[in-house]
């Protein structure tokens, strides 16, 4: 399964010693088995995901991200007591999360509408030009 690193980025300190000076490795990886489209990360893409994660900090700011599904999740129980009336748009890649997104988005809201990429984790970077065909439409309908 794609999300066996979360429970490793929820750890304290310990993903950070162990991929700070690794960053490129981890960022091949991930892309490698994340992606439906592996070739869409560019050379200059990925140095400048390895620059950035490379900075002090950098890590960390990442697995905050990860660390804070955590809180964001009990959030979203207290949240989903009332569901949002604002119309939104789930978006997911069939190899990666797929429908899943918009499953939950209906928990959450009343009007939701769910599309599902041929793609994995990365959308904007795999299919950018599919992404923008749902995005564009569903924001001037919603304005």
């Amino acid at each position: 399964m794609h999300l066996w690193h979360l429970g490793f980025y929820f750890q304290p300190d310990v993903p950070e010693m162990l991929i700070s000076g690794h960053e490129r490795e981890l960022i091949t990886y991930m892309i490698k088995y994340e992606r439906s489209r592996p070739d869409t990360a560019t050379p200059d893409a990925v140095d400048e995901y390895v620059r950035c994660y490379s900075m002090p900090g950098g890590i960390r700011a990442m697995l905050s991200i990860y660390r804070a599904m955590l809180v964001d999740a009990e959030q979203n129980r207290q949240t989903a007591q009332k569901k949002l009336d604002v119309p939104v748009l789930a978006l997911g890649g069939s190899a990666f999360i797929g429908d899943r997104n918009e499953s939950q988005m209906r928990l959450m809201a009343h009007d939701v509408t769910g599309h599902v990429f041929d793609a994995g984790h990365d959308l904007a970077e795999e299919v950018p030009d599919e992404m923008a065909d749902v995005l564009l439409p569903f924001l001037a309908t919603h304005q």
